[in-house]
């Protein structure tokens, strides 16, 4: 008795071998599509809060998201303040955290910083009625003469 060979009809293999091809054709092309921000999606008229590794946050201006180095420029950054020493006890409980502009610094370092895009955790665009950015607008108002 021998054995017949089956093949599948050109019916039935040419459209399969389409399906299969098309199926290729859309994971490469998902494969390819960009899953950063660039910087037409980049508003840097807004402020952004920027993430760092270090655990450090930085608000500002933020430009060249997609460099190896992007800018942050009209920084700002928060710190805890402590009270100072001699107070009640109920009143060192509470830590206030101030918002510092960059500049203010014994060093005097210029209102811009470049980071190392391999230290950003993430970024994100602040509101405008956010707290940050209605504290630094008080700042700036401040600052006018």
């Amino acid at each position: 008795m021998s054995k017949k060979r089956r093949f599948l009809s050109p019916i039935i293999l040419i459209p399969l071998i389409i399906v299969i091809i098309f199926i290729v054709m859309i994971d490469l092309y998902l494969l390819q599509k960009p899953t950063t921000v660039t910087i037409s999606q980049l508003d840097s008229e807004k402020y952004w809060a920027v993430f760092l590794t270090n655990e450090q946050v930085y608000f500002g201006h933020l430009k060249n998201l997609e460099s190896d180095y992007p800018q942050l420029t009209d920084v700002y950054y928060f710190i805890l303040r402590k009270p100072l020493q001699g107070q009640l006890e109920e009143e060192t409980a509470k830590v206030e955290p101030s918002l510092i502009k960059m500049g203010n610094e014994i060093h005097g370092p210029l209102d811009s910083m470049i980071i190392n895009k391999d230290h950003i955790l993430f970024v994100e665009q602040l509101k405008d009625d956010s707290k940050v950015v209605k504290a630094i607008k008080e700042y700036k108002k401040g600052m006018q003469y």
